[in-house]
């Protein structure tokens, strides 16, 4: 774990340098995809720069509505309402809701100047994979989303808060962060594959889809850690994954039928 890297007097959260990598990693594929679409080179960069607002927007909001039920509010204390406001800020995504985020304002983006949405949302989601694994990196370094009890193979030393003691994991950030890699290549593979059939654009969203909530599904059964939320059996991420999948599956039909 290395939750900051120090640059003299200086704190930087790892996590956070991460994201940065992981958009750089996603203007510059998604740029060479936006070519092979032939789209606008402006009109990309503007989508991702609001887009990476939208994302944050969403993943920030969903991050609340998870933790929402398990807040303890004390009014009649401003410091402890400053500070819990403060904590949930700076600490906490959901990458579920950065995703939705992210495709609304894309979507809202094309609709005003008239753009064909489909191959711009395309061009991101191929690219999308790549960025996310840097997120899994962020997660490692960081210490979050964590394996639960291991000692075999690959296990890791974990210490979180208010842990005296480093417990062996399951690598389940690094696994995710492979997942990602081999998702993105499968991708680019399958891009073309398609070639640029009209519905090219559709299928690729699709997959992406498919793909990221059969990943996200099968994933969450690595991890440790309970506060993503449990309902019933399952997680509250492996519950979207259900909702992301049909809609992927719906995608999928729609795309085939144009």
């Amino acid at each position: 774990m290395l939750p900051f890297f120090k640059i003299g007097s200086i704190l930087i959260p790892s996590y956070a340098i991460c994201i940065g990598l992981g958009l750089v990693t996603l203007y510059l594929i998604s740029l060479r995809n936006a070519r092979y679409f032939n789209l606008s080179a402006e009109d990309h960069f503007y989508c991702l720069i609001l887009a990476a607002v939208g994302a944050f927007i969403g993943a920030k909001l969903l991050y609340i509505i998870t933790v929402f039920p398990v807040l303890e509010f004390d009014f009649q204390d401003a410091f402890k309402i400053r500070q819990l406001l403060t904590d949930l800020f700076r600490y906490g995504l959901v990458i579920y809701g950065g995703i939705i985020g992210g495709m609304i304002v894309i979507r809202s983006y094309c609709k005003k100047y008239k753009l064909n949405g489909d191959k711009y949302l395309a061009a991101y989601a191929v690219a999308m994979p790549f960025a996310q694994a840097w997120g899994r990196l962020g997660c490692l370094l960081a210490g979050c989303c964590y394996g639960f009890p291991y000692t075999g193979p690959g296990a890791i030393a974990h210490q979180g808060f208010n842990q005296p003691v480093p417990i062996m994991r399951f690598p389940t950030q690094a696994v995710w962060l492979l997942g990602n890699v081999l998702f993105g290549v499968f991708l680019l593979l399958y891009m073309k594959l398609i070639g640029r059939r009209r519905n090219a654009a559709g299928r690729l969203i699709a997959a992406y889809v498919l793909g990221y909530a059969l990943l996200r599904f099968i994933g969450e059964y690595m991890r440790g850690d309970l506060v993503r939320g449990i309902y019933g059996p399952l997680s509250q991420a492996q519950w979207l994954s259900i909702l992301f999948f049909c809609y992927g599956i719906y995608l999928s039909i729609k795309a085939r039928r144009s």
